[in-house]
């Protein structure tokens, strides 16, 4: 079934949302995230979940995400950080959508990561906002799988 305008809309209005959260993320030395903008992207309270290679997670509050992020970078712990989007996949429905995307990461210089973000978001008085986000990063036993980067599915 053939995308309708609105669907392609919405879809490119998610994906607007999706690259804002990279971009306040993602900061060089010598400068900061862009933290009030990272808040203004989630519902307050949304749940952020990291999901190690052993299937342990960690789970917390965006608020708290945020706090224990900006004292990192003000103390010195992350000097930079640089996440960036390889690959997203977003369905939706009315006001919900779902968003798989595939990044690329290098915190100071350490080595390049990527991973598969899954991001639940909910639109209320026409703006997207995060309700959920879960992340994992790609290890030898857990490959990101090729479906996931199908040109077909680039955005």
């Amino acid at each position: 079934m053939p995308l309708r305008k609105r669907d392609t809309a919405e879809s490119m209005l998610i994906g607007h949302q999706v690259d804002l959260l990279y971009r306040s993320l993602s900061f060089s030395t010598g400068y900061k995230p862009n933290f009030e903008q990272l808040s203004d992207l989630f519902y307050q309270g949304a749940r952020l979940v990291r999901i190690d290679k052993n299937g342990h997670n960690e789970s917390m509050v965006v608020e708290d995400f945020i706090v224990d992020y900006k004292n990192n970078v003000l103390t010195g712990q992350i000097r930079s950080f640089q996440e960036r989007e390889l690959w997203r996949r977003i369905d939706h429905y009315a006001s919900i959508a779902q968003v798989f995307s595939i990044f690329s990461l290098r915190m100071d210089n350490g080595p390049e990561q990527r991973g598969i973000n899954s991001m639940q978001w909910i639109k209320r008085k026409e703006t997207w906002r995060i309700f959920s986000l879960a992340w994992t990063e790609e290890n030898p036993e857990m490959p990101i799988s090729p479906a996931y980067q199908s040109t077909a599915l680039r955005h």
